[in-house]
């Protein structure tokens, strides 16, 4: 199963550790997803830093999950390199166009978030958008246990949205991942499960057989 590297940091001394420990742990061009959490949205505030990111963009590829009120979105460099993919929560699309717009004309792929609370807001999701990302857990922290709904939710979503790419993100481990993946899922997203591990090369490496 495609896996992508979970970046949940509180200050730049955490960004600048976690990645350097990930570019002698994991092979060129992974992912690395990276969580920006706004206190107004979820329950704690993550550090984003695009020149920090930069640094380290010849070696990974950078996507990130912008769990915080419109507004904000467009400020902070989050529309900007080194990302190639952000995720904005459905709850936040009343303007998707000129979101879509602005991330079109700096090749920037923007997708939809949608959390296991989150299923009233299914119908809204806009018919340009081909990626889909479903949060297993309450934005915030990570090391969240895995919600169980997430499994109906991606099925229910595999069978509305047939050609889009779902990814799921929250208590991401590799028998979650394989569950995630029967119900729909094309990537799965770990952060505490990989990192926690006391041989995190070895806990990427076990998502690569489901």
């Amino acid at each position: 199963m495609e896996t992508h590297i979970g970046i949940n940091a509180r200050n730049r001394k955490e960004l600048t550790a976690q990645l350097w420990q990930a570019r002698k742990t994991f092979p060129q061009k992974t992912w690395l997803h990276v969580d920006v959490s706004d206190p107004k949205f979820s329950k704690i505030k993550s550090y984003f830093n695009a020149a920090v990111l930069k640094k380290y963009s010849p070696y990974f590829n950078f996507e990130a999950h912008l769990m915080m009120p419109y507004k904000k979105i467009f400020s902070g460099g989050y529309l900007a390199k080194p990302l190639k993919k952000i995720w904005i929560h459905i709850s936040e699309t009343k303007n998707w166009n000129t979101i879509k717009k602005a991330a079109d004309e700096r090749n920037i792929e923007v997708g939809i978030a949608i959390g296991i609370g989150e299923k009233k807001y299914v119908p809204k999701i806009p018919k340009n958008s081909s990626s889909i990302l479903v949060l297993a857990v309450t934005p915030g922290p990570s090391g969240q246990k895995f919600g169980p709904k997430a499994v109906k939710l991606v099925s229910f979503l595999r069978k509305k949205y047939p050609r889009a790419t779902i990814s799921v993100d929250g208590g991401i481990n590799p028998q979650t991942a394989k569950k995630s993946k029967i119900a729909g899922a094309k990537v799965a997203i770990s952060t505490s499960y990989i990192w926690r591990s006391k041989n995190p090369a070895d806990a990427f490496k076990k998502f690569i057989s489901i």
